[in-house]
């Protein structure tokens, strides 16, 4: 019997040749294919990808098929179990990690897919496993760089709303817990070539404290310090027992229960004004990526520290400033007042002693003096204590400044003042300031002999209006700095108030202050 099989044999032929290509794809891509018999849990084709990606040989999981969830990471083995019990027949869909045998963790993600016979019944499942271990990274650094910028703009912009050195100090300790993740911190300032502690967190529950902010470290002098100075690098020590030529200075430190630190120059131009120094208890635990997230900060807070020394050194100057001119009010107010009325009762002494009769109606002259004496010395106290000028009543103040300048300049100074209790702290401060300008214009510049101030209350408003009958000027031929006036101007706008300057060559000088007193805003009760 003959019969013509080349259709069979070229079946046969299709059929390995179709094998032959999915044996190639399956055993040459990157994921993991595997095949198990639903009704017997037996494996019955893992490719050899699983060496790759599991780190195991294939034989290992035809003979232990649930050796698979062992290797599952211990903080995801419940969720993958649960998940795999939910789907037994496909349909499992997970992000997991694994710990190879070798110890190496890597992110897995695994799906499963049923397989129907002819019956339409469930038999056989499907998976597939892919090593994603590289995009996890890549998502985590992404995520960690977003972090770290939206950190440093949250610093920046809290940094950036303070000048006051203290509260910058304590906003870097706190925000730079976002940036890198320490056991304790501190930051060092530099003055005149050595360092100290200004700020620090994490030593003080294990009483090391005061101790360490009462220690100076000569920053050429001090290995870590001198390298970070030099450089301008951040510096990793990994370990402190392992460490060679820094361990000497780093055991002069109280603070000998840490094991690793990393450490930034707090950089402003071409100086050097600190330093930011981080520890942990986990040896190694600093990275250079924490090294260079800590330099990112420093950057940052090299801003802010410059801002709040420009401010302090304004300050001092200011308060240098305000010293010269109170020693200057002494000796030409106090002093002068005071030289005057110890000539005139030293001549009423001689004169008592030729014409008693004559001394008593001349005792007015040295009662003047001696008022006048007391209001100075009064006006230059409220001087030293700023905070005493809004404990006294606003016409009070008032009637002390007019006693004061008449006992300089003989001018007569009427007050029609109505009552001011309404007036806050800093609007009676910023008036006062006012007064206290004009006046002096007044003494120096205007040439008059009468002065009046009044200060009324009207629909809401409250004005003070300071009029005398000196020379006056043409303010258009006057720059607006001249004469206090941009002082007054500044002063008036802190508290919303218009400055209005009356004035002609001849016709002496107006100065009217308007205050909106709205909605009893700047006002108490």
């Amino acid at each position: 019997i003959a019969r013509d099989i080349t259709t069979l044999v070229w079946l046969q032929h299709m059929r390995q040749e179709s094998e032959q290509r999915l044996r190639q794809l399956t055993e040459n891509i990157s994921e993991v294919l595997w095949l198990a018999d639903v009704e017997q849990g037996q494996m019955l084709y893992v490719s050899p990808a699983c060496t790759t990606v599991w780190g195991i040989r294939r034989e290992q999981l035809y003979e232990q098929p649930a050796s698979l969830l062992d290797m599952v990471h211990a903080e995801d083995r419940e969720r993958v179990i649960a998940a795999a019990t939910r789907h037994p027949h496909g349909g499992f869909d997970e992000e997991y990690r694994v710990i190879r045998p070798d110890g190496e963790e890597r992110w897995v993600h695994a799906s499963t897919f049923p397989i129907r016979n002819s019956a339409g019944v469930i038999y056989r499942v499907a998976g597939i496993a892919k090593d994603i271990t590289d995009y996890k990274r890549l998502m985590a650094t992404e995520h960690e760089q977003r972090l770290l910028a939206e950190a440093l703009r949250d610093i920046a912009n809290a940094l950036n709303s303070t000048r006051d050195m203290p509260e910058v100090l304590d906003r870097l300790l706190i925000h730079i817990e976002q940036v890198v993740p320490h056991d304790a911190a501190e930051i060092m300032l530099v003055k005149d070539g050595v360092a100290r502690v200004v700020r620090s967190r994490g030593y003080d529950s294990r009483g090391f404290q005061e101790e360490l902010e009462a220690l100076r470290f000569p920053v050429h002098e001090t290995p870590n310090l001198r390298y970070m100075s030099q450089t301008r690098k951040p510096l990793i020590i990994s370990d402190v027992l392992d460490t060679n030529a820094d361990t000497p200075t780093l055991k002069s430190s109280p603070a000998l229960f840490w094991r690793s630190s990393a450490g930034v120059p707090i950089c402003s131009r071409d100086e050097v004004m600190g330093f930011i120094n981080l520890c942990s208890l986990t040896p190694y635990f600093f990275t250079p990526i924490h090294a260079d997230r800590l330099q990112g900060f420093a950057e940052q807070a090299a801003i802010a520290i410059r801002n709040a020394l420009l401010l302090e050194q304004a300050r001092e100057l200011a308060a240098h400033q305000e010293r010269q001119r109170l020693a200057r009010d002494l000796h030409d107010a106090v002093s002068q007042t005071l030289f005057s009325a110890t000539i005139t009762a030293e001549a009423f002494v001689r004169q008592w002693e030729r014409d008693p009769a004559s001394v008593g109606p001349k005792l007015a002259d040295l009662h003047r003096l001696t008022r006048g004496a007391l209001a100075e010395t009064r006006a230059v106290l409220l001087e030293l204590r700023p905070e005493a000028l809004t404990d006294i009543g606003f016409e009070e103040l008032l009637h002390q400044l007019a006693e004061a300048v008449q006992s300089r300049k003989r001018l007569d100074i009427t007050l029609d003042l109505e009552k001011a209790n309404m007036l806050s702290p800093d609007v009676k401060l910023v008036l006062y300031r006012i007064a206290q300008e004009a006046l002096n214009n007044i003494m120096k510049h205007a040439r008059a002999s009468s002065v009046v101030i009044r200060l009324t209350r009207r629909d809401g408003h409250v004005m003070l209006d300071i009029r005398d009958n000196g020379q006056g000027f043409d303010p258009a031929n006057i720059r607006p700095a001249s004469l206090g006036l941009g002082f007054m101007r500044e002063r008036a706008e802190s508290i919303d108030a218009k400055l209005d300057i009356i004035s002609a060559p001849g016709a002496g000088t107006q100065i009217v202050v308007t205050w909106p007193n709205q909605m009893g805003k700047g006002t108490t009760s």
